[in-house]
């Protein structure tokens, strides 16, 4: 007889209850709108997913909406991946008009979750600092917006293996939510903390800022194993309890080793059931795994041929996984496929994704995934992230660059021979678009793999200016510049001018941002010459503006007009009415300085006509902008807060929370001149917590 036939039910919560009560009392607490973050940390296995489970079951029961994202550690590079996986369910759930109306259109739902990018329309690339604030900042409302009509959960899981992007997201987030009913529940491995600096410094401003709450899980006690024992299984006596404190000696109280071993001993047939009572209790040596390893390790060897080879594939794939792609790379008949995954579920290793699409199955748990996926050794690993790749590209068909981040992290796995190219190719892909979607650091991370794979096939010279936007971008002022040098050598060797005159006007600004004002300066004068040398009139005027800037800002007025006047003077033989307007709009910002008021009032009116008649909203909002400082200096308070309410819609059609930040600076300062000091007080600390959570210290 096979005594290890019956099966372990799911093991009851116990040793939680403090836990418990606590995340009970702070769901309350954001759902009468004090919304805010939770944090559980321990170690893996510790019971964290099952902590966030019970609250999610809670919350549901109470008619909250509740979705669940995981990030996995082969999918650590993916941008914003927790995120999507979360929202793709709130998402989901709301037909397209409710979307519509709760998104404002939706135009940033693709930067997220790609599977919208359809209903999002199609914007130009904003500067790179606006166009992510507008990105966080739009996330953040929706959330609000969202729960306005019910309250939501969103419980976000290992994010010890984040991209640095998701956590950017979440820290913006947490602070926009003090007042809305979006509860945010998140878990990492404690262990991998120093891993991931993003997580710990993210971690570390929250609870700094009281904008979270932190959990630690400590392993159960001895008491605890007893009871989950005699409660597991219908039993209470002294051989059982004897059998516990054995388990806590060897698990040390570890939860999921609990588990894992007394799963073992079941399956085994060393603890067995027979006549309604379980027997096996005076078992001297468990056998118990050392690790969790070893315990996933012994329930894998119960498996059969096709559920391991199948469970060796989804631990390549990862995240969610779909029949179909298992069934192609598996290259075994659909009814094998489905029975080694009703064997893996019953086995406790998947489980079948009733949030998702039908078809959708996760792993258990991501140790599985992790135990499974080092077993496999290097060269069936290569082989079956060939395959993968393969596939994915396959079903992507002609969309397959807009999946590049999942196609680049298999294509670079793969068997080098195998990949070809295409490693490169969407590495180089998956850079430009985190680049696109503020992810900088992935931007980075994939730009400089694909350079480092110096494939004849891609644009070397692309690559080391998109590799060094995402340098500077991340206040990387000397990597950026090594790049940019590297770009502007090979530019000179080839006496490439137009693109020598270009790079020295980045390399300008890139030391003006940095402070370095005389190497600024140097970068500005080699760019002039390079410009005048390949008859580019007008990037000759583009650098003199960034110059007049940098003159302007040392304390150089002259300097700064003469460099005005001659790009003024190339805009105007040129006839490029956006060189026009940024020339005009400059000269508005100098006169303001220097006087006289009426000849910047005269350039400001100009900048403005010139970019409603191109619909450059940025510079319009630049122009009222500096219109409304100069009504303010001369004291027209009527004209300064006409100009204010005009930078405020801009703002607001723009969905930028910074220029939003800059037409409210304006309006305090009117606020408190004309005596209305209540109304400045009020407006001075909204604005305060705004930049705050924008991380704009100035």
């Amino acid at each position: 007889m096979h005594r290890g036939s019956t099966a372990l039910k799911s093991l009851p919560h116990v040793g939680r209850a403090s836990e418990l009560t606590l995340l009970g009392d702070w769901l309350a607490d954001v759902g009468s709108g004090q919304g805010g973050v939770q944090i559980i940390a321990g170690q893996s296995g510790i019971g964290k997913t099952r902590m966030a489970k019970a609250l999610g079951e809670r919350a549901e029961r109470e008619h909250w909406s509740v979705t669940i994202g995981r990030v996995y550690s082969v999918e650590s590079g993916v941008p914003y991946a927790v995120w999507s996986d979360a929202l793709m369910n709130l998402l989901r759930g709301l037909d397209a008009g409710a979307r519509n109306v709760l998104t404002r259109g939706g135009d940033w739902l693709g930067t997220i979750c790609p599977p919208f990018a359809k209903e999002a329309s199609i914007q130009p690339q904003d500067d790179s600092r606006d166009g992510k604030a507008r990105l966080l900042w739009n996330c953040a409302q929706f959330l609000t917006r969202l729960a306005e009509k019910q309250p939501v959960l969103i419980i976000l899981e290992n994010l010890h293996v984040a991209d640095p992007a998701s956590l950017e997201l979440l820290h913006f987030v947490a602070r926009q939510v003090g007042r809305a009913r979006v509860a945010i529940l998140c878990t990492y491995n404690e262990t991998e903390l120093d891993r991931n600096p993003a997580l710990r410094d993210m971690e570390q401003s929250l609870l700094a800022l009281g904008g979270a709450r932190l959990m630690r899980l400590d392993p159960l006690t001895q008491e605890d194993i007893e009871q989950l024992v005699c409660e597991a299984f219908s039993v209470n006596h002294s051989s059982a309890r004897q059998l516990a404190r054995r388990l806590y000696s060897w698990t040390r109280g570890h939860p999921f080793f609990v588990e894992e071993t007394l799963k073992s001993l079941v399956e085994s047939g060393r603890l067995y059931e027979r006549g309604g009572s379980w027997l096996g209790w005076e078992v001297e040596e468990l056998g118990v795994p050392r690790s969790v390893r070893s315990a996933v390790s012994k329930r894998l060897e119960q498996l059969g041929a096709d559920a391991r080879a199948v469970a060796g594939v989804a631990a390549v794939i990862g995240a969610r996984l779909r029949f179909r792609l298992l069934r192609d790379v598996c290259e075994l008949p659909d009814d094998a496929v489905l029975a080694a995954i009703d064997e893996l579920c019953r086995s406790g290793i998947l489980v079948e994704s009733t949030r998702a699409e039908e078809g959708d199955y996760d792993f258990a748990h991501a140790i599985i995934q992790d135990v499974i996926y080092d077993s496999l050794g290097v060269a069936r690993t290569r082989m079956l992230h060939t395959k993968v790749a393969r596939a994915l590209e396959a079903s992507f068909g002609a969309e397959a660059l807009a999946h590049a981040d999942v196609l680049a992290f298999h294509f670079a796995k793969a068997d080098p021979e195998s990949a070809g190219g295409k490693t490169a190719l969407y590495l180089a892909a998956a850079g430009r678009d985190a680049l696109a979607r503020h992810a900088d650091r992935a931007a980075a991370d994939y730009l400089n793999a694909a350079l480092e794979r110096n494939s004849p096939n891609l644009d070397a010279e692309s690559l080391i200016d998109d590799l060094a936007q995402a340098r500077q971008r991340l206040g990387e002022y000397e990597a950026a510049l090594g790049l940019w040098q590297r770009s502007r050598t090979d530019a000179e060797s080839r006496g490439d001018h137009a693109r020598s005159a270009r790079i020295a006007r980045k390399m300008g600004l890139a030391c003006f941002w940095s402070g370095r004002f005389e190497e600024a300066l140097a970068h500005f004068d080699a760019g002039l010459l390079a410009a005048t040398r390949a008859g580019e009139d007008a990037e000759r005027a583009q650098i003199q503006l960034n110059r007049a800037t940098f003159w302007q800002t040392i304390g150089k007025p002259r300097e700064a007009e003469s460099d005005l006047s001659a790009a003024l003077e190339t805009a105007q033989r040129l006839g490029e009415t956006a060189l026009l307007a940024r020339a005009h709009r400059a000269l508005l910002f100098l006169r303001a300085f220097v006087g006289p008021p009426e000849a910047s009032r005269a350039h400001g009116e100009r900048a403005l006509a010139l970019a409603e008649e191109i619909g450059d909203r940025n510079v319009m909002w630049s122009a009222h902008w500096g219109l409304a400082t100069l009504a303010g200096l001369t004291g027209d308070g009527d004209a300064a807060m006409r100009h204010v309410k005009q930078c405020e819609q801009l703002a607001d059609d723009l969905g930028s929370p910074l220029l939003r930040l800059y037409s409210d600076e304006i309006a305090m300062q009117y606020a408190f001149a004309s005596g209305n000091w209540d109304e400045g007080i009020a407006l001075s600390e909204r604005t305060i917590a705004t930049a705050r959570a924008a991380n704009q210290r100035l």
